[in-house]
């Protein structure tokens, strides 16, 4: 288990207040400390704290011979009411639990000016994303909004490659950031879905080869569940349930369950075996103006197949508290 503070890279805070004395203070990060314990939660036992300045990522990554993270450092910006969050000396580590090492594999400060982010990995390499500018003009923290949409339609949304053992960085596929896409990685197939067309791409990221997995109006995928991706409408106003594509062989699955409470989609936790954890109501007080105030989220198993098919075999979960 890792505890740490809040990761605000890549962010603008502006102060609303004129007149505010805008000295900047930065306050000291809490240290982020890595734990190890059984699945109970006992035996609990601090593993590595991390250095004081060093900030981790949400991203954390494993294999046989150690847990991988990526750490940097936070830097402020301060520019009359703005601060601007960035980072430097962004690093891929590895940390051996045994011997209490960490050690570091290799610098994410690129010299193509794309601030790349881990999305996924397979054999020994990672899958890569990040925004390329055009010009690699990433803009100022002082444009306007309408500025900062003209700059991003005019960019692409780049996808690569990272052999750890190389440490090459190989560009497999970019979308252009004109209309809304998504993405998913499993098992070394980068998948890619755009709302101008009902295709789902599987580009597989060892040979490079793109074909078309599927073809569905609700292309839009929000994730990956077991071997299926998980997708829905684009626009989630009118229809809240879930299209299983499985990678395998392109099928879809349309599942018309929602949540009992509402027609909210289904929120998926995990697997366990053939069964899958899922939210599948809830208590809440409604308000008149179609508002809600959750109290508890309840939670069910239900087989993975009869989630697939839609069929309503909840085995409901005894909630002794609100459940998030």
């Amino acid at each position: 288990m890792l505890d740490k503070d809040l990761d605000d890279d890549n962010s603008m805070t502006i102060d609303l207040m004129p007149g505010q004395n805008m000295r900047f203070v930065q306050s000291e990060a809490r240290r982020a400390i890595l734990y190890q314990m059984n699945l109970d939660g006992t035996d609990r036992k601090k593993i590595y704290p991390f250095a004081d300045d060093i900030t981790v990522e949400d991203t954390i990554l494993a294999s046989a011979d150690g847990i991988y993270f990526v750490t940097k450092k936070i830097v402020r910006d301060i520019d009359g009411n703005t601060t601007v969050t960035t980072s430097t000396d962004r690093n891929i580590v590895k940390l051996s639990p045994e011997s209490k090492q960490l050690k570091t594999i290799l610098s994410l400060q690129t010299d193509d000016g794309i601030f790349w982010s881990v999305v996924g990995c397979y054999d020994n390499s990672l899958v890569l994303e990040g925004i390329a500018y055009e010009n690699g003009d990433s803009g100022t923290a002082n444009m306007s909004d309408a500025q900062w949409r003209e700059l991003y339609s005019k960019s692409k949304t780049a996808f690569a490659t990272l052999d750890l053992n190389s440490q090459k960085l190989t560009e497999v596929y970019q979308v252009k950031n004109r209309g809304r896409h998504d993405s998913a990685t499993h098992n070394g197939i980068l998948y890619i879905c755009e709302e101008a067309s009902n295709d789902i791409l599987a580009i597989d990221l060892r040979n490079g080869s793109t074909s078309t997995l599927a073809s569905l109006t609700q292309n839009n995928i929000n994730g990956i569940f077991s071997d299926m991706l998980v997708c829905r409408t684009w626009d989630m106003t009118a229809d809240h349930t879930l299209y299983f594509v499985d990678t395998k062989d392109g099928q879809i699955r349309h599942c018309t369950l929602t949540q009992k409470a509402s027609d909210w989609a289904l929120d998926l936790i995990c697997e366990a075996g053939d069964d899958a954890l899922v939210i599948y109501d809830f208590k809440a007080d409604v308000y008149s103006d179609g508002s809600y105030e959750i109290h508890q989220y309840k939670y069910a198993l239900i087989k993975k197949e009869d989630l697939y098919a839609g069929k309503n075999t909840f085995r409901p979960i005894d909630m002794i508290g609100a459940g998030y």
